[in-house]
């Protein structure tokens, strides 16, 4: 008998001390939006999921955790013997919300909970009290913002920010980010708190393990440290009424070469423009319009004009007027003056006929955003030999096509010496509206130029023109 108990006391010490011995293992539990890893003689680490994490289970070198709507998880694990950093693998739409997960028969099996509906039966077998209850706040009252894991804008790129969330915070390409700014804001009587505003909602297009590029709209700009988060809300990008931006220089140039129908020549009719949006609702330019000549066997014209614009510009319309100098190729009455005619070779002559010059007044207005769907209209006023008088008009419309292309069409004329008229596509190839960015046009259409020329002694009206293409640029530096 005592040999029995001392044989007992063996076997209980002798399992203590295995216990003792035997190594601890890795152990996972969830912890809100992350997998919590516990390692023995480390601290805790934690790992992104994309949903509130409700059940994790590892088995066969990997380890999955349950998210609700989110789905199913999985991470692989680094190595078998020391998984302390498992990296995403997939998200899986398990077709309802993943509440629990087990392990039957080898296999990992997913506990899924599913909404069912049944018809309320009208005649109960009893009567029941009426017990008042107080309704709970459903749980869509949570903001997708707030349940979102938070991040910041690292770094911003030609229509693009870079957000620091990538695939381990659980962000795919496709997904809808929302970058906003902390504001102030007045609760009344004193009282004020920290608020947030929705700057943009953009959409992934590359992703890392760390970080990720989100797309902005159409004048769409937010500054670094601007904070990022995944929502499910729709991506805030306009075509038809984008926003307009300020503290932003642009220079564009249009050339519309054309042949003269009737005649041995060619001339061209364009324009050019370099000006600034300041941050305040003003914008100054200066407008080279027409810039352009004609050389035909008839003589030879020059069309120019230049004025200074300064405008009130908002997102919705631009009024403003300007001053500059304007040729006179046109006859104006009461205004006609003999033109000094330079000796002609035969074909095509080098040679510009002198032109006449008055002080031009310029008028501009628009009714629309700058790079969405608007109407722009400019007028030109004379100051000719002591009285004022119409200078010409030049128009111009825009629609939507599609994203990044629109159709514009426009033209006029004035009495520089010039017409014409056109119809194409103006196309955004890089950038979004803000810095760097590059929009070209392309359109077909006719122009001509027009003035006088001294022929013996006699004013002898000429003018040329034809089907015309034109290719128009415009940079934002």
């Amino acid at each position: 008998m005592r040999t029995l108990c001392w044989l007992s006391f063996g076997l209980i010490a002798l399992g203590r001390t295995a216990a003792a011995q035997a190594p601890e293992r890795l152990r996972y539990e969830p912890a809100g939006h992350a997998v919590r890893v516990l390692a023995p003689g480390a601290p805790p680490t934690e790992v992104a999921a994309p949903g509130v994490v409700l059940a994790v289970l590892a088995a066969n070198d990997r380890l999955y955790a349950a998210c609700g709507d989110a789905g199913l998880v999985e991470y692989t694990l680094a190595a078998p013997g020391s998984p302390t950093a498992p990296v995403l693998r997939a998200v899986r739409d398990v077709g309802g919300s993943a509440i629990g997960l087990h392990v039957a028969d080898g296999r990992v099996w997913i506990e899924i909970a599913r909404v069912e509906a049944r018809p309320l039966d009208s005649s109960p077998s009893r009567e029941a009290a009426i017990v008042p209850t107080v309704q709970a706040p459903p749980a869509s009252a949570t903001s997708a913002l707030e349940e979102a894991p938070a991040g910041r804008v690292v770094g911003v790129g030609v229509g693009a920010a870079v957000v620091d969330l990538g695939a381990r915070d659980g962000v795919a390409k496709g997904d809808h980010v929302a970058l906003l700014r902390r504001i102030e804001q007045s609760l009344g009587d004193g009282e004020s708190g920290l608020g947030e505003e929705v700057l943009a909602v953009g959409v992934v297009t590359t992703v890392s393990a760390g970080r990720a590029e989100v797309e902005l709209g159409l004048g769409e700009r937010v500054p670094v440290g601007a904070i990022a988060r995944v929502t499910r809300d729709l991506p805030s990008a306009s075509t038809e009424a984008p926003p307009r931006l300020g503290g932003l220089y642009d220079v564009g140039f249009t050339m519309r070469p054309f042949l003269a129908l009737g005649s041995f020549g060619f001339g061209t009719v364009s324009d050019a423009t370099i000006g600034y949006r300041f941050e305040a609702p003003a914008r100054l330019q200066l407008l080279f319009e027409p810039a352009g000549f004609g050389l035909a066997d008839e003589g030879n014209i020059v069309a120019l004009a230049g004025t200074v614009l300064g405008s009130y510009e908002t997102s919705a319309f631009e009024i403003g007027m300007g001053l500059g100098w304007s040729a006179v190729n046109a006859e104006i009455e009461g205004a006609g003056e003999s033109r000094a005619a330079s000796a002609g070779a035969e074909g095509l002559s080098t040679d510009i006929d002198n032109v006449r010059s008055g002080l031009g007044i310029g008028q501009v207005a628009r009714l629309g955003p700058p790079d969405g769907v608007h109407l722009a209209v400019r007028n030109t006023f004379l100051l000719y030999r002591d009285a004022f008088r119409y200078g010409g008009t030049v128009a111009r419309g825009q629609i939507r096509l599609a994203r990044k292309v629109w159709a514009v069409v426009g033209g006029g004329g004035g009495r520089a010496g010039f017409a014409y008229a056109e119809i194409g596509t103006r196309v955004l190839a890089r950038g979004n509206g803000d810095h760097g960015s590059l929009f070209v046009t392309a359109t077909v259409g006719g122009a001509g130029v027009f003035g006088e020329r001294d022929d013996e002694g006699e004013t002898k009206k000429i003018g040329y023109g034809g089907p015309m293409l034109g290719l128009g640029l415009e940079w934002r530096p």
